[in-house]
């Protein structure tokens, strides 16, 4: 349409090495008229605000990405914690499943069966085979 309105007003143009400058004012009249017509708001902001909102847009961008990518080497460390706690004895991983889902010793003692410091001991026991698998598998 601007390519339209430009050929409608050839005639008009005084100077044919300004023609660029002219097809660029045609257009932005013709943006701005849309706009106004379809009742949006145009906000007009000046150069340095459009370099900071890019800039701010950008940190943003790679703040996200440095999230993403921690969030991805946290799940793949919980995906090899829990790999290490599923080749645990029956009832080791019990035990530190039950501590990890927030359970008190007595509970996780009453539930299976055994001493509080049975409890106590296992899940000692329990956390430092998962720490040595962990690293077992982290040097692979």
């Amino acid at each position: 349409m601007t390519y339209l309105k430009v050929l409608e007003n050839l005639e008009t143009l005084d100077a044919p090495e300004k023609l660029f400058g002219w097809m660029f004012s045609i257009a932005r009249q013709r943006y701005f008229a849309w706009h106004r017509k379809h009742g949006r708001r145009l906000e007009y902001i000046s150069y340095d605000d459009s370099i900071q909102r890019q800039e701010l847009h950008e940190e943003a961008s790679l703040t996200a990405y440095r999230v993403s990518q921690q969030q991805a080497e946290e799940d793949e460390l919980l995906e090899i914690v829990s790999g290490a706690i599923d080749k645990l004895p029956d009832l080791d991983r019990k035990v530190i499943r039950g501590a990890e889902s927030g359970m008190s010793y007595r509970e996780i003692a009453c539930e299976l069966g055994l001493t509080e410091a049975a409890v106590k001991h296992r899940l000692h026991r329990a956390r430092r085979k998962v720490r040595e698998l962990v690293d077992g598998m982290e040097e692979d």
